[in-house]
């Protein structure tokens, strides 16, 4: 589909990218871009696009698909919460500690979706069967969710709506 054309940039097999898209029809995401990211993250998703690191292009393909579809899951989340409910700690001044809990769980989540979908293109024989998917996020510090929340929070200043967060989000890459 033209929407996913940087997802010619992987090389996938065709039956591994057929399923690619249609795991991200099914997540809301209408739009992919992989490109160079000017800071370390690998994936980003705002509302209903995922950005992708380039850098992934040289991971094996189990890591890029893994990264993928745990944007993808954040496409589910937008879909289902809407942007208000997604960026609601950029918008209040919601206590900190709270914005960071509401972070990691959509993280714990979105890294859960993701090894349960590659769980099921390694028993399609899709992806390397050895490959063990980590969702790191379950052992990532709350502490540190809440530093990196707190430099957003500074760096994005006083907002009124979504579409100035999603604004700031997308020059971070």
């Amino acid at each position: 589909m033209q929407i996913y054309k940087d997802l010619d940039k992987a090389i996938l097999n065709s039956e591994l990218k057929t399923e690619v898209i249609t795991a991200l029809q099914e997540s809301g995401c209408n739009n992919l871009h992989i490109k160079d990211f000017a800071t370390s993250g690998l994936g980003l998703t705002i509302g209903d696009t995922i950005y992708l690191n380039s850098a992934l292009l040289k991971s094996p393909v189990e890591i890029f698909i893994s990264i993928l579809l745990h944007e993808a899951a954040h496409c589910h989340q937008f879909k289902k919460y809407g942007s208000d409910v997604m960026y609601k700690m950029f918008l209040t001044e919601m206590n900190h500690d709270e914005a960071a809990s509401f972070i990691k769980a959509a993280e714990e989540v979105a890294d859960e979706y993701s090894i349960r979908k590659v769980r099921k293109l390694k028993s399609a024989n899709l992806l390397h069967r050895n490959f063990q998917p980590v969702g790191f996020h379950k052992t990532l510090p709350v502490s540190f969710i809440k530093l990196k929340f707190e430099d957003y929070k500074e760096k994005l200043g006083k907002v009124n709506d979504v579409e100035d967060v999603m604004k700031f989000f997308s020059n971070q890459v």
